[in-house]
């Protein structure tokens, strides 16, 4: 019999609030993330997104609950495993100090640096093969002020990117952006996926983004999982309509799903 496999990520039954008590940010969370599989966590603003990110990554810590990250609890990890492991790319940051893009993505090796240490010639090879994945080696010398809001965005996934973790998070990764820049995001984080088998766990607000990319998506509402499962059963109008209280319809236009306002008949 072959063994079962081992979820990338594992919320079991997860309270956290900022006060310490009720009101819980999330109540009784449990959810799961299949190792190698596009995530996205979906839902409305205020659903308590961010903050399950952040309690995966162990900034915040929840009141209780368990959250496991490859089959090990996250409590036993050192820090540095945690960074070896985890990825993050929020949606916004701000730096006390000029960089250039390459000096920002060559940030993602401090792992795998010592006290002190100095980037050798592994970090720097890759630093340059993800920036000519992600379509940025043209812009190596240009200062991170100078760039815009797409290719920012493109930078702060480059830069998680040549941390090699095992997992990457996303917070809203196409936020603000155009429809151009979107694309981009969207085609990179897929290659990812399908290339090099990370898993791949983003937030977002948009049901469209999520049934661009997503294998599997978590619906949250008020700090508790509304739905969860492979994306296709799971972001269906039904269930839209419910985690935005907005009657909506998902329809198949020119082979893409796309959502509608106003209640209707499903395509299959």
């Amino acid at each position: 019999m072959a063994a079962k496999a081992i979820n990338a990520l594992e919320l079991r039954s997860v309270f956290q609030s900022y006060t310490q008590a009720p009101p819980w940010v999330l109540e009784g969370l449990s959810a799961a993330v299949s190792a190698g599989a596009i995530t996205a966590i979906l839902g409305p603003n205020g659903a308590g997104k961010t903050t399950l990110l952040h309690v995966i990554l162990g900034y915040l810590p929840a009141q209780s609950g368990e959250v496991m990250i490859m089959g090990e609890r996250l409590l036993s990890l050192a820090r540095s495993l945690r960074s070896r492991w985890i990825g993050f790319v929020p949606q916004q940051e701000s730096l006390p100090f000029a960089l250039t893009a390459y000096e920002y993505a060559l940030m993602g090796r401090a792992p795998f640096l010592g006290w002190l240490g100095k980037p050798g010639p592994e970090d720097h090879a890759a630093v340059e093969a993800v920036m000519a994945q992600i379509g940025l080696d043209a812009l190596w010398e240009r200062p991170i002020d100078a760039l815009s809001g797409g290719e920012a965005q493109l930078l702060r996934l480059a830069r998680a990117l040549v941390q090699e973790t095992r997992i990457l998070l996303l917070d809203e990764p196409t936020a603000h952006l155009d429809l151009k820049n979107r694309a981009a995001v969207l085609d990179a984080l897929a290659r990812i996926a399908g290339r090099d088998g990370r898993t791949v766990v983003f937030t977002t607000h948009e049901p469209e983004t999520a049934l661009a990319v997503a294998d599997e998506a978590i619906l949250m509402h008020g700090g508790r999982v509304l739905a969860s499962g492979p994306a296709g059963s799971v972001l269906t109008g039904k269930n839209l309509s419910a985690l935005y209280d907005l009657p909506l319809a998902v329809r198949r236009v020119d082979g893409h799903a796309v959502v509608f306002p106003g209640e209707g008949k499903e395509d299959d």
